[in-house]
């Protein structure tokens, strides 16, 4: 179903013929005022993700920016930076909070804000560049101004920013540099590049030291970092990844000899024929999800997909795989809709210690045949299954549709990492 920002947009663009005007200039000028007369600009405008998108601007491959605090600017513009996930990712180092603290927990961490506090008492932070800093940037502020180039499509327009309104999650300095941070309590696979050259810009001018742009998410007890440059100040696609480290506070150990355990007690329990297959390529992202349903209660479909800025789609499937698992159980509300809540089962894993609850989700995982199948294959050869190897596992598992190259690579993608998660459970 459309959305209400899916409805304003096309009344917007219908009324201003948005649409032929970029055709011709390449780029579309609006004002905040004039998207008031639509929907609130505060709730029309701020698309951290692309599939935040509304359906207008993806169809027609657009993005918008705000360039003031009352204007914005609509251009097929390369707005956003793609985050890889994949069998490279570097090795997670543990880290102890100090003693004594009590008010910061690593599994309450129930902000963006509290995330980087927790990084930054576990010495985390100080750890990126093996550098001690101070905590001296965040909230919002002012952008100042400047120009920069913004690729869209094979232009190089220019757009001027005046005041814009920004806002720095955190920001910290040492001898040698700032550390500007943009943080999410949730794994993501894409951002808005403005979250962080908005912030650079502002303060370039503002020190002699190098600064640091950096992305960090929180999610299933990791802290994941992005260190980034820009390579030339005055364009904002050139942003370039410089370095990536993953972090956890002191978890509960979890051996080798553990995994094997779960992998042997795991009891083969098929899916059942209406729950499809996981097609959730981001194993992280269905803990993320059981985490919220635990801390706010049962939660509306649509909820789901606002909070964690999914397509629908995405929805779907995560909640599918949570299912699949039996963490999460599906129910429909005549007149509300769809809603999704906790199973007994999961309520009793999500009240375990991390160890216990890690390990109990690990193994029903391994309930399923085709995963429990492709960790032996990984044992057995001493290194990661391909989605080839996991393809043919299905086949001999009878699981339909695997001759559907989309598919199946999906699915394949989803046992894989599933499995990068169990075995990362051993401590570094």
């Amino acid at each position: 179903m459309p959305t209400k920002n899916d409805v304003a947009w096309e009344t917007l663009f219908s009324q201003h013929n948005i649409l032929s005007e970029i055709e011709q200039n390449g780029i579309y000028n609006i004002s905040s005022t004039t998207v008031n007369t639509a929907r609130e600009a505060r709730l029309m405008a701020k698309f951290d993700k692309l599939s935040e998108l509304p359906k207008i601007f993806r169809d027609n491959n657009l993005t918008i920016l705000s360039i003031s605090r009352g204007s914005y600017v609509i251009g097929k513009f390369n707005n956003y930076y793609k985050i890889k996930t994949d069998d490279d990712e570097p090795d997670i180092v543990d880290k102890d909070l100090p003693l004594g603290i009590e008010t910061i927990q690593p599994n309450n961490i129930y902000s963006e804000s509290a995330a980087l506090l927790c990084a930054f008492n576990a010495r985390i932070i100080e750890d990126l560049f093996d550098e001690p800093v101070a905590p001296t940037i965040g909230g919002r502020m002012k952008s100042g101004i400047f120009n920069f180039k913004i690729q869209s499509g094979s232009a190089l327009p220019e757009i001027s920013v005046k005041n814009a309104q920004i806002e720095i999650d955190g920001g910290f300095e040492g001898d040698s540099r700032v550390l500007l941070f943009e943080a999410k309590k949730y794994g993501v696979t894409n951002f808005l590049i403005r979250q962080l050259y908005y912030p650079y810009r502002c303060w370039v001018p503002r020190t002699k030291k190098p600064i640091v742009p950096i992305f960090m998410s929180y999610s299933n007890d990791i802290f994941s970092f992005y260190i980034f440059k820009f390579e030339d100040d005055e364009l904002y696609n050139s942003l370039k990844l410089i370095g990536r480290k993953r972090y956890r506070i002191a978890p509960e150990e979890i051996g080798i000899d553990d995994i094997v355990r779960v992998l042997e007690e795991a009891e083969a329990s098929p899916m059942s024929g209406d729950v499809p297959f996981p097609q959730a390529d981001y194993f992280p992202r269905i803990l993320d999800l059981i985490e919220l349903i635990k801390g706010e209660g049962k939660q509306k479909q649509p909820n789901l997909t606002a909070r964690y800025k999914f397509a629908t789609r995405q929805t779907q499937y995560y909640t599918s795989a949570a299912e699949c698992y039996g963490l999460v159980k599906r129910e429909y509300i005549r007149g509300e809709g769809v809603f999704y809540d906790l199973t007994n089962d999961g309520i009793k894993i999500l009240g375990l210690t991390r160890r216990q609850r890690n390990l109990e989700i690990a193994k029903r995982v391994l309930q399923q045949p085709i995963f429990a199948k492709s960790l032996r294959l990984y044992f057995e050869q001493g290194e990661p299954v391909s989605k080839d190897q996991i393809a043919e596992i299905m086949k001999r598992e009878g699981v339909k549709d695997v001759d559907s190259f989309k598919t199946i690579n999906r699915r394949a993608q989803s046992v894989k990492s599933a499995l990068r998660w169990i075995m990362e459970l051993q401590r570094a």
